[in-house]
């Protein structure tokens, strides 16, 4: 080959090296629905399919994926009341989403006959943190399986955000729900909670009596000093 036709040909072999390499690139960027499936529509398509396992894989992999168009897709498919685990999957799936549009839905879901919803639906309002779950949350320490063993960590969670809700909780006629309460309030160690939480000293429930002069012990308010010594009376 003489050394004009090698030039040549090495000037070919360049320009055909850069339109591949430049080729490739542009496709890694295209943007999806352009040359790229669309792999949340496709799992929110795969919510309705007739397999009930792609339905509940479906609902995993939108909770993975955190994208906030899987959400009313998600909302309806908790609403599904002929599918219990894709209703869990839904839930929980809310949960990692972590969008407000869950909230309501997810609230509802706390009273579903099915104990896997609402566990899961506990779960999540926990992740959202919206102090609108409270009340909600802490009625389901009348639940027959009780979730006090993970309740009050998972409401921990909300900080002093809760400790309003959580004071109006301190006369819900469930002693069980009174106990968590100042336990809670306990944990948090708020001023706001200390009148409430004299006041609880006087519960008909002994649990919860106790329970209100250890979280006042916590506090270590000085308003709490009168009514601690005169609780200590009544108990002579």
């Amino acid at each position: 080959m003489s050394p004009l036709k090698l030039r040549r040909f090495l000037q070919i072999s360049r320009w055909l090296a850069v339109g591949i390499l430049l080729f490739y690139c542009g496709v890694a960027h295209v943007p999806a629905g352009l040359g790229q499936p669309d792999e949340v529509g496709q799992e929110i398509a795969a919510l309705k399919d007739a397999n009930p396992q792609v339905r509940w894989d479906a609902a995993k992999a939108l909770g993975r994926s955190k994208d906030p168009r899987a959400v009313d897709p998600l909302i309806a498919a908790l609403k599904n009341t002929g599918d219990t685990p894709l209703r869990t999957e839904a839930a929980k799936a809310l949960g990692e989403i972590n969008d407000p549009r869950g909230i309501d839905p997810l609230i509802e879901a706390l009273e579903s006959s099915e104990y896997g919803v609402r566990g899961e639906a506990f779960h999540a309002l926990g992740e959202i943190k919206d102090p609108r779950a409270i009340g909600p949350m802490m009625a389901l320490e009348k639940d027959p399986y009780r979730y006090t063993t993970f309740s009050v960590k998972v409401l921990e969670g909300f900080g002093t955000s809760a400790v309003e809700p959580l004071i109006v909780e301190l006369k819900d006629p469930s002693s069980r729900v009174r106990q968590t309460a100042v336990m809670l309030l306990g944990e948090f160690k708020d001023p706001r909670a200390v009148e409430p939480l004299s006041a609880a000293l006087l519960d008909t429930d002994h649990l919860v009596r106790i329970g209100a002069a250890e979280a006042l012990g916590s506090i270590k308010d000085p308003r709490a000093v009168e009514p601690l010594n005169t609780a200590l009376k009544d108990t002579d």
